[in-house]
C-alpha cells in the first residue's frame, strides 16, 4: 500500500543575541496544524513564559544563560525534518473504525492526542495518530486536578472537531484519561 507521508518542515533562524521578539518569531513560524509538534511548541512556549516572568521588552537582549538555552532548543529543531507522519490512516475495506482519544496533564502542559484504529474485512488491523493539541499551563499556578479537567475538556473539543470532519461512519469512540478526580 503505497501511503501518503508527511514531512515535518522547521525554518529555525540563527543569531548570535536572541531578544524575546526572536523567541515570538520562531515559535509562531513552528506552527504545526495537526499537532505533531507539540511537545517541542510547548518547550518554546514554556520558555517564552519565563521571559514574560522577566519582564523583559521585546528587543531586549536574552540574559546569557537563557540565550545558552534557547541556542540549544534552536539547534535541536533540524532533528524534526526526519520526522515523517504517515497520512494514509484508513485500510482498504474496512470493517470497522475506532477512535480513540487520550488526554493527560502536567503541572505545566495538557493535552490530548487522536487515533484512528481500523480493522479491515481480512482482520488487519491499523492504529495511526491523527491529530494532537495541547496547552501550555497559565503563568498563574493551577492544581493538577484542575488542569486534568482542563484536558478532558479538551479531549472533547478535539474528539468533536475529528467525528465533524471523518467522512466514514465510525464504529466506535473511546476516551481516556488516567485522571481519578476527572472521571468522577
Amino acid at each position: 500500500m503505497d501511503d501518503e507521508i508527511q514531512k515535518i518542515e522547521v525554518s529555525a533562524s540563527k543569531t548570535t543575541h536572541f531578544t524575546k521578539r526572536d523567541v515570538l518569531s520562531q515559535i509562531a513560524r513552528t506552527y504545526d496544524q495537526l499537532g505533531f509538534l507539540g511537545p517541542v511548541i510547548a518547550k518554546a512556549k514554556i520558555f517564552m513564559q519565563q521571559l514574560w516572568l522577566l519582564k523583559l521588552t521585546r528587543n531586549k537582549i536574552l540574559p546569557s544563560e537563557l540565550s545558552q538555552q534557547w541556542d540549544a532548543f534552536i539547534d535541536t529543531l533540524q532533528y524534526l525534518e526526519a520526522i515523517s507522519v504517515p497520512r494514509c490512516v484508513l485500510l482498504t475495506s474496512v470493517k470497522s473504525i475506532i477512535v480513540q482519544v487520550f488526554a493527560d496533564a502536567s503541572s505545566n502542559v495538557y493535552g490530548a492526542v487522536v487515533y484512528i484504529q481500523t480493522v479491515s474485512k481480512t482482520g488487519e488491523t491499523r492504529s495511526q495518530l491523527l491529530c494532537s493539541n495541547s496547552r501550555v499551563a497559565l503563568l498563574k499556578r493551577m492544581t493538577i486536578p484542575r488542569l486534568e479537567l482542563a484536558a478532558c475538556r479538551l479531549l472533547v473539543k478535539l474528539t468533536n472537531k475529528v467525528l465533524a470532519a471523518l467522512r466514514e461512519s465510525v464504529d466506535s469512540v473511546k476516551l481516556w484519561t488516567d485522571s481519578s478526580i476527572a472521571l468522577s
